[in-house]
């Protein structure tokens, strides 16, 4: 169980600078593929340190705990595999990108697509901004990204009350066109996100929590950690239960190094 406490410490480590490593290193993109290549290490030694429970279990009699424990495992593993994969992608990718043209790269759109009615920008990788403007004629001259292929798109486009201010004048329309598609995109994607990342996670972070308590006071700390992991389950849509499963990450390990010390005796 020391083992695996040291895991837990190595594993906490790790999951902080992945969710600092935007702001470590210069840019997005390079702090992603950072974040990537950490996680991919992270769930390895997420094997370890969940064993440790799975120890625990078996000294304690606590099943519960065992079979959270293994599910947790099969989780690490899981991740393992994305982020191998998503690390390979990741790479092939980069690769590929410094073949292209870089300033066809479309980093960032501010407008959400072809959105006349707010001034926009695209930021491109070579770190030029092309932003929406008006000409002497009136016409819009509408900046976008294309994002099947990634390229710097413009388009001419007469406003029915005008241009001014590198927008359409008048009362704002709501998203339409390429806007609207990328709405819808990005509602799809959350619900992704929330069906097949977040609901699991707070479903297996409430019964992590669960067993933990059936512990009771054989092991100190046991009720804290498990009363954390059932508050970060029942947060994680909020996100905030996410800074609340850091707090229950490091009464997972202080746990996991009393018990050691306990047997050890």
């Amino acid at each position: 169980m020391k083992v695996a406490a040291w895991c837990g410490v190595a594993y906490l480590v790790l999951t902080v600078i992945s969710l600092s490593s935007v702001l470590i290193f210069q840019g997005i993109e390079a702090g992603f593929v950072v974040s990537i290549f950490i996680n991919l290490i992270g769930s390895a030694l997420g094997f370890f340190f969940l064993y440790g429970f799975v120890v625990l279990g078996k000294k304690f009699n606590n099943s519960f705990l065992q079979v959270m424990a293994w599910i947790g495992i099969g989780f690490a593993i899981l991740a393992f595999i994305l982020g191998f994969f998503a690390a390979i992608f990741s790479l092939v990718t980069n690769v590929s990108a410094q073949d292209e043209t870089v300033r066809t790269y479309c980093i960032s759109e501010t407008d959400y697509g072809k959105y006349y009615w707010t001034q926009g920008a695209v930021k491109m990788q070579d770190k030029e901004t092309f932003t929406d403007y008006c000409d002497e004629l009136g016409e819009l001259h509408e900046f976008y990204c294309d994002y099947d292929t990634n390229e710097l798109l413009e388009k001419e486009y007469a406003c029915p009350e005008g241009c001014s201010d590198g927008k359409c004048s008048g009362e704002t329309r709501f998203l339409e066109g390429e806007s609207m598609k990328f709405f819808y995109g990005i509602i799809f994607i959350f619900l992704l996100f929330f069906i097949f990342l977040i609901l699991p996670f707070s479903v297996y972070s409430i019964l992590f929590g669960i067993s933990l308590l059936k512990m009771g006071k054989k092991v100190e700390h046991a009720k804290t950690t498990g009363i954390l992991n059932i508050i970060s389950g029942a947060t994680y849509i909020i996100l905030i239960g996410f800074v609340i499963k850091l707090v229950a990450l490091v009464f997972e390990i202080v746990l996991l190094f009393k018990a050691s010390k306990k047997f050890e005796k």
